[in-house]
């Protein structure tokens, strides 16, 4: 019995040391990924930070490159975490920055460019938009303070848009204004557009 016992004890302890082993090896796995994403993260989050404060007049780096990458930079922020309305919102102002300083780029007197580049780059700053109107309506629909932003920024377009064809019936001035009011009610600061919309009605 005693022979027997000593034998089940070496045979846990061979099963369990490399048990023990592994175990180690996985939560410094863990650790290291957990710290690897969240330098990535934050190494996204700079690339964005960064390019949103630059331009075409006072930033001689601003290229296309550099939009190519702040726009994968977003956009991962937004897959890494795509619950955050921070996240779309970002990616969002990522796309319309890039399209404010494509359309400056053409508008340059001194900017040589063929026929058929111009075209190009008036669909990319097409694409552009639309890309980041759709992460401001996906935004829209999360939670948090980004998502109140969001809200309010598609409200507001919404308007200047519906502006631009025919007059906007009473019944879709209402429609604004309860969604402002509605807006206000749950903390979202819509006193301006509510303004702009009773100025403008």
């Amino acid at each position: 019995m005693t022979e027997s016992l000593q034998e089940t004890r070496r045979k846990y302890l061979r099963w369990s040391i490399p048990s023990i082993v592994l175990a180690i090896v996985t939560v410094l796995f863990a650790v290291a990924s957990f710290w690897a994403q969240m330098h990535v993260v934050s190494r996204y989050e700079s690339i964005v930070s960064e390019y949103l404060n630059s331009n075409v007049e006072s930033d001689p780096r601003w290229t296309l490159d550099s939009m190519r990458h702040a726009s994968i930079a977003a956009k991962r922020l937004v897959v890494a975490n795509p619950e955050s309305a921070e996240a779309a919102t970002q990616f969002a102002l990522v796309e319309f920055h890039s399209q404010r300083e494509l359309m400056r780029t053409l508008s340059n007197p001194n900017a040589v460019i063929d026929k058929e580049s111009l075209q190009q780059t008036q669909e990319l700053g097409k694409t552009m938009r639309q890309r980041a109107i759709d992460s401001m309506r996906r935004a829209a629909k999360l939670e948090g303070p980004a998502a109140g932003r969001a809200r309010l920024w598609m409200l507001d377009w919404q308007f200047r848009e519906d502006q631009l064809g025919t007059a906007p019936s009473a019944a879709q001035w209402e429609e604004w204004q309860d969604a402002c009011k509605k807006m206000l009610a749950s903390g979202d600061d819509a006193k301006l557009l509510l303004a702009d919309l009773l100025i403008h009605r």
